[in-house]
């Protein structure tokens, strides 16, 4: 007997969102662990389920989470800074693309030095095209590029540019077909975010090991 398609469906996302669930804890557990000082709340992180548009709708493509970072300087009392996730699962495809993660889902990784401006779950949102999907966060991002078109930094009027990656806005994105074993979490999401952090390495050094996407340059 054929089975029904919507049923199937359906149950195929759950377990891809049971999946999911497994690897936001190991992201998590992981940061902690490279770095306790660092990510010492990693487990309070805060849960954005779906973008705006989606909260009535059957489907939601992609949550996010946000992480505070105690990023502290001598021995002075730790300043609270948000590195955020998204799982960005499927995009519009409103045109042809000829981008080659069009039709890939994706971890979005932002991180931004400021308390109050976290890269929110709808900011992260990737276009077919290879954009953000926001217009003044791509704004803000296209023309500032790192590693080849990989890492965008974040830039506007009045935001100082740090002189550490500690203290810039920025973001990169990993395909989620990459993370198939907890070594490849570690190698394309954690330490990525120790290399920039902590180690105030290059970009270009940061991202080297990974597959992380290059960018739309328009």
């Amino acid at each position: 007997m054929t089975g029904c398609p919507i049923f199937q469906t359906f149950s195929a996302a759950k377990a891809i969102s049971t999946e999911l669930d497994q690897l936001v804890g190991d992201i998590v557990a992981r940061l902690r662990r490279a770095d306790t000082d660092l990510f010492k709340q990693a487990e309070r992180y805060e849960w954005d389920d779906c973008l705006p548009e989606e909260e009535l709708t059957w489907l939601w493509t992609g949550g996010a989470l946000t992480i505070q970072a105690s990023m502290k300087k001598g021995a002075g009392t730790p300043k609270v800074r948000n590195l955020s996730l998204r799982f960005d699962l499927t995009r519009l495809q409103e045109e042809q693309s000829s981008w080659r993660h069009a039709s890939e889902a994706l971890i979005v990784v932002g991180y931004s030095p400021l308390k109050d401006r976290p890269w929110e779950n709808e900011l992260l949102a990737v276009t077919a095209n290879g954009r953000l999907r926001d217009d003044g966060a791509w704004e803000a991002c296209k023309t500032n590029r790192h590693a080849g078109g990989r890492l965008l930094q974040y830039a506007e009027a009045g935001l100082v540019d740090g002189a550490t990656w500690a203290q810039r806005p920025w973001i990169f994105a990993i395909p989620l077909r990459t993370l198939e074993s907890p070594d490849s979490v570690d190698k394309h999401i954690i330490q990525p975010i120790i290399s920039l952090l902590v180690k105030n390495d290059a970009p270009d050094k940061s991202l080297a090991a990974t597959d992380a996407i290059t960018w739309s340059n328009s």
